[in-house]
Order: C-alpha cells, then sequence, then structure tokens
C-alpha cells in the first residue's frame, strides 16, 4: 500500500472516527441495558449488533493490513480483537 501523506493521515482519522462510533453504539447500549422498561421490552440488541458490525469489518480490515504489511504483532492485536467480537455475536 503507497499511500501519500496526507491520505495515511486521512484512512487514521476515518479509522479513528470508526472508532469513536463503535464507541458510542456501545455507550448507547449499556444506557439502554439499564433501564429496566428497555432491556425487558428487548430494545438494546440493535445498538449491540451496530457496535459489533462496525467494530467486526474495522477488525478486518486491520488484519488484511497488517498482513500486507507483514506486521505480526499488528495481524495478532487485529486477528484478537476480531475473534472476541465474533465470539460476541455468536454467545
Amino acid at each position: 500500500m503507497q499511500l501519500s501523506g496526507i491520505a495515511t493521515t486521512r484512512v487514521a482519522w476515518l479509522l479513528a472516527l470508526g472508532r469513536v462510533t463503535v464507541v458510542a453504539f456501545l455507550a448507547v447500549f449499556l444506557v439502554f441495558i439499564t433501564r429496566a422498561s428497555i432491556s425487558k421490552a428487548g430494545g438494546c440488541e440493535g445498538a449491540l449488533g451496530m457496535a459489533l458490525l462496525i467494530g467486526s469489518v474495522m477488525s478486518f480490515a486491520g488484519v488484511l493490513m497488517a498482513s500486507q504489511a507483514g506486521e505480526t504483532a499488528a495481524l495478532r492485536l487485529h486477528a484478537s480483537e476480531l475473534l472476541m467480537m465474533l465470539g460476541t455475536v455468536i454467545g
């Protein structure tokens, strides 16, 4: 992957924005699950699903980029992150 300095900065900002979005969806999920009326109705599943979907896609992209760059430590980090999110989806 050959990117200029500006393009690399833009990609990094987009990844950071995506991570903040995942954290925001998880925060909404926590608010929903703490309210008894919403958690009984099952209305909190949408926020958790969106957070896991966005996070899993970002982790998979990180795995692909780390494998192309040859960074084994980053590859292990993103792969374990992806497996934890997929385990949450399945479980």
